[in-house]
């Protein structure tokens, strides 16, 4: 599996991708289908971020949607230093239900 973390975003509000003063929310590892898991996570703004892509799957998947869409098992992320470079999610905003 792929080792996937969720942060939180710290004093300044802003996704910083996983660095800056953001703040690790938990992590999870992938299933063979590509599914992960983060519990108990209030309501509030995160950023998804896969620090290493998998030898073999360099690269975030096509097309890829630019702000979280609300829709499951689809790619958002977006890899700025190309091809075997980390991975981000937009802003993803969790809410009571």
């Amino acid at each position: 599996g792929v080792k996937v973390d969720v942060y939180s975003f710290g004093v300044n509000g802003i996704n910083d991708g996983g660095t800056g003063d953001d703040v690790l929310a938990g992590t999870s590892t992938t299933s063979g289908g590509g599914n992960y898991f983060v519990g108990n996570l209030l309501p509030g703004d995160y950023v998804v971020v896969i620090a290493t892509t998998p030898a073999g799957y360099p690269v975030s998947s096509t097309p890829t949607a630019i702000t979280d869409n609300n829709v499951d098992s689809n790619d958002d992320g977006t890899q700025a230093g190309g091809s075997g470079t980390k991975v981000v999610s937009p802003t993803i905003n969790l809410t009571d239900n």
